[in-house]
């Protein structure tokens, strides 16, 4: 399990060892520990996640980048709670 992001250079963050157990549905979802070459920030908490910004050694090097996901962190992990805005692309 963990958590990544193609335009982000790929993995941010992994768990060591997998579960197959999922969240329940009012928890946060933790995709482990933020890899090491990657940069993360955000302002928000357990109560109230904010939008999390990376940097990374492969990509956004100079600049923090807007992932468009709310969360947060605790102890290294990184914490997902949701979407900044739920969008969908389609073709016209």
């Amino acid at each position: 399990q963990g958590y990544g992001q193609t335009e982000a250079g790929g993995l941010i963050a992994c768990h060591k060892h997998f579960s197959s157990e999922p969240p329940k549905s009012n928890e946060h979802l933790n995709c482990g520990k933020v890899i090491e070459g990657v940069e993360i920030k955000t302002d928000g908490n357990r109560d109230l996640p904010s939008e999390i910004y990376i940097k990374s050694e492969t990509a956004f090097t100079n600049e923090w980048y807007k992932t468009g996901d709310h969360g947060f962190l605790e102890h290294s992990d990184i914490f997902l709670s949701g979407r900044v805005k739920k969008v969908i692309a389609v073709k016209n």
